[in-house]
């Protein structure tokens, strides 16, 4: 029975992708993406164990310089903000700006914010609505947005 399910492992790991998570803002919105959890300013709330999350994520994004130092692990490479982790697949985001009446899509642009814990806060600013709060985990490159 051990061995099986060993083998069941292995055989989950070798068909597994190894890919890395690259998101451009013409395939669609960030929140609709596979591997992104939406969650609700309450549940972001309890997860990071801070009453009244949104507050705290918006005194931040104000305080955002555009000199912005990035730490260990982030970059930003022209319009793409990159997610760095030893032993796994980067993740990339790239900003897309809607260009007009020919072009299709709705702008997304991601700014750093700020470390926050365990995670980075990253900050979507859309054409059509208020800007929307990314959390990437440090460890795992999981990405919340923060409804």
């Amino acid at each position: 029975m051990k061995f099986a399910v060993a083998i069941g492992i292995i055989l989950l790991a070798i068909s597994s992708p190894a890919y890395s998570q690259d998101f451009d803002g013409r395939n669609g919105y960030i929140f609709d993406q596979g591997y992104v959890t939406r969650m609700t300013e309450s549940d972001a709330s309890a997860l990071l164990k801070i009453k009244d999350i949104g507050d705290v994520f918006w005194k931040l994004y104000d305080k955002k310089d555009k000199a912005t130092v990035l730490p260990k692990g982030v970059k930003k490479s022209a319009d793409k903000l990159v997610f760095e982790v030893a032993g796994k697949s980067d993740l990339s985001l790239k900003s897309y700006v809607y260009k007009g009446k020919d072009d299709s899509g709705d702008s997304q642009r991601f700014s750093y914010v700020s470390e926050f814990g365990k995670y980075h806060l990253v900050v979507v600013e859309f054409d059509h609505d208020l800007p929307s709060f990314i959390l990437v985990e440090k460890d795992t490159l999981k990405v919340y947005f923060v409804d």
